[in-house]
């Protein structure tokens, strides 16, 4: 009989305990509010996470997309052709060739008249990236006849002159040459040439 009453009070005891330690966590729904919250915050970092991608892939497409249009504005230019093409005598008249310029046409002629010793090419590139070099019908390298004006100068010889305009692109691969072929006439021979020839095939 004497084991009854410890053993009540042990459980009394115990159970005192047990609502202290679930006063600790505030009771029964105290606990389980606690272990929500702290279930959602160990989620929320996941979420975010998983937010993240959509904007990480966004930037990186973005990122991407900027890149390919600097590539394509940093790439080299193909551009080959003329815009125009002039040619005039030394005193700025203008010598006329045929057909009229197109970009696409890479022939030409022209007459000049006898009195015409030199010419002036102006080829006008149709992209700034690209060099323009002159050269004769033996594909010889053709030097400027006057390096103090604008464009390039050349002496005619009589008869049939044949100028290569040859345009690089800035890529310093693709290449396109115009060719003129200038006629310069025969000058005629002064009255006193002609006497003399008279003299001389008369003796």
């Amino acid at each position: 009989m004497g084991g009854r009453p410890a053993t009540r009070e042990a459980f009394g005891e115990d159970r005192a305990a047990g609502r202290r330690g679930a006063g600790a966590f505030g009771g029964r729904e105290g606990g389980r509010g606690r272990v929500k919250r702290c279930l959602r915050g160990i989620g929320a970092p996941a979420r975010r996470r998983s937010r993240s991608f959509p904007q990480v892939a966004l930037a990186f497409s973005l990122g991407a997309f900027l890149y390919s249009i600097a590539s394509v504005a940093n790439a080299a230019s193909t551009d080959a052709t003329l815009s125009a093409l002039s040619l005039q005598d030394r005193y700025g008249t203008t010598v006329a060739y045929s057909p009229g310029f197109d970009p696409t046409k890479t022939s030409y002629t022209a007459n000049a008249p006898a009195r015409t010793d030199r010419i002036t090419i102006e080829a006008t590139r149709n992209d700034d990236g690209a060099t323009v070099n002159y050269f004769d019908g033996n594909d010889q390298a053709l030097t400027d006849a006057d390096t103090v004006e604008d464009h390039f100068q050349l002496d005619l010889e009589v008869g049939a002159n044949t100028i290569k305009v040859k345009v690089t692109a800035e890529d310093t691969v693709t290449t396109a040459t115009y060719t003129l072929v200038v006629t310069r006439g025969v000058p005629m021979a002064s009255p006193g040439a002609m006497l003399s020839n008279l003299d001389e095939s008369s003796g």
